[in-house]
């Protein structure tokens, strides 16, 4: 009961920080506002047969970049979504996301002793959208017990996602983006390349359970607000003595020459892992008696 308590508040918590964030997200609620759109005309002119599924997916967040440089699984994040999906045939399918999750990590948690010295930490927010295209290993159908009612499966896509990153210092949490840490701005707007795979189960009538891991590579070296150099100015939280951009030990900071190594310039990566549900809408199918699609046993 503690353990859900904490999951329900750490992902109302999360859903705040992305809504009520200092940085408008009118551009990004714009985008969101057109793919749901499409979602909708997609699913109207569908006939709304029994290849169509809508699902909820509930799980975690982990990241890989500049302080996670062993790509562990220390630090992970809530993540929520929806999702629609088009079953093409019982091997082909297409899916679109709409999710919000959290990734983060501290230096301390690093087995690397120079990151571990670097003292930095960040939590990143993000809200995506994503398009990827599945593969049923097996030939998967909901609700046909002659056909294999679970199937492995892998998939490929992109992605559109809006991210606001802050650093906790002096008990608080800290906008990082318009502190420009590094002397540069960034855009909160990115693409990404989800790919992944994972396993389905047809565990009740039209009921769908699946576990998936879905891998995320962005173009941005700066999920974690971490990139290339640290630079000679010192930038303070609040007016205090905190130097965000520098927050190594104060006797012997590593900014105190600038263009010091601050991260590798990798491009970063993050990864959700969901376990969802889904419902298939069994309703008459509009067939082409001359067109074998594969689902012509649905009904019987």
């Amino acid at each position: 009961m503690t353990w859900l308590q904490n999951k329900c508040g750490s992902t109302f918590e999360l859903l705040q920080t992305i809504l009520f964030s200092q940085i408008r997200l009118t551009k990004v609620i714009g985008i969101f506002k057109n793919i749901f759109i499409v979602y909708l005309t997609c699913i109207s002119f569908s006939c709304f047969a029994q290849f169509d599924e809508v699902g909820i997916e509930d799980g975690i967040g982990t990241y890989f970049g500049d302080l996670n440089l062993s790509s562990s699984f220390k630090s992970v994040q809530p993540a929520v979504g929806i999702f629609y999906r088009r079953n093409w045939s019982p091997y082909f399918a297409w899916k679109t996301n709409l999710n919000v999750g959290r990734i983060s990590f501290d230096s301390k948690m690093s087995d690397n002793s120079y990151v571990q010295y670097q003292n930095l930490n960040f939590r990143t927010s993000a809200a995506e959208a994503t398009s990827v295209v599945e593969f049923n290993f097996f030939k998967y159908k909901s609700n046909k017990i002659k056909d294999c009612r679970w199937s492995p499966f892998i998939f490929f896509g992109f992605g559109i996602t809006y991210y606001s990153v802050q650093g906790f210092y002096d008990n608080t949490w800290v906008d990082l983006a318009p502190l420009e840490t590094e002397g540069k701005s960034y855009n909160p707007l990115l693409l990404t390349v989800p790919m992944g795979g994972g396993f389905k189960f047809n565990i009740l009538k039209f009921i769908t359970l699946e576990i998936e891991g879905v891998y995320h590579h962005t173009y941005t070296t700066y999920l974690d607000d971490i990139s290339s150099n640290y630079q000679s100015r010192v930038i303070n939280a609040n007016n205090n003595s905190t130097n965000i951009a520098d927050p190594s030990n104060p006797s012997n900071p590593l900014s105190t020459t600038a263009q010091k190594q601050r991260g590798q310039g990798f491009k970063d990566k993050f990864m959700f892992t969901f376990v969802s549900l889904s419902y298939t809408f069994h309703t008459p199918h509009c067939p082409n008696p001359d067109v074998n699609d594969g689902f012509e046993i649905f009904d019987k």
